[in-house]
């Protein structure tokens, strides 16, 4: 379970990073065209970046789960 958990917490904490720096970036950019520059060059890398987060979530909680035998408490 260690190196699960290791991958689990890392993804977790990659994903809500990026969740918060796009938040941050959409309070702080309010002009319109630095908002058409910026996005389409961000969005991109940061929705795989969330996807492959999510990914790796799922599997590494999946594995955990079943490895540890909780399956039966869902």
């Amino acid at each position: 379970m260690g190196l699960f958990i290791h991958i689990h917490l890392i993804a977790a904490i990659a994903w809500i990073g990026g969740s918060i720096f796009m938040f941050i970036l959409g309070i702080t950019l309010l002009d319109k065209e630095k908002q058409q520059q910026v996005y389409p060059v961000i969005g991109p890398i940061f929705g795989y970046f969330e996807l492959v987060s999510i990914v790796v979530l799922l599997l590494t909680g999946t594995v955990m789960i079943v490895d540890n035998g909780l399956y039966h408490m869902l």
